[in-house]
């Protein structure tokens, strides 16, 4: 069973939640093995991040998937998967800001700079 870090009693889920959750942790879990980064690991959101973007993105993001879902390759559990992680990406940045924060000052640090000037 899925035990919340504090909860006392244990709930019984009426819907899968918890082998949802369950699923949506490992799939998460196994993107990280999948993504395309460039120089020193940057990654695409980090890019938003230093723009200050990422939590529209994610969100915009996340959008596309459920209004895809059924149209590409049917009934495709990746769609609803993927739709999930994004949002808990836009969650990350809108409540985490800290965290956020050093993502913006990683990616800013790592971009390139035009030397043509």
């Amino acid at each position: 069973m899925l035990c919340v870090k504090g909860q006392d009693d244990m709930t019984d889920f009426k819907y899968s939640e918890e082998e949802t959750l369950l699923e949506v942790a490992e799939y998460i879990k196994n993107t990280y093995k999948q993504h395309y980064v460039g120089p020193n690991d940057v990654q695409t959101i980090d890019v938003w991040a230093s723009m200050g973007i990422a939590e529209q993105m994610c969100l915009g993001t996340a959008i596309k998937y459920p209004m895809r879902f059924g149209l590409k390759d049917g009934k495709n559990k990746k769609d609803i998967l993927k739709a999930i992680h994004y949002l808990i990406l836009a969650y990350h940045f809108a409540f985490n800001s800290d965290e956020s924060s050093k993502h913006q000052r990683n990616a800013q640090n790592m971009a390139p700079t035009d030397s043509s000037n």
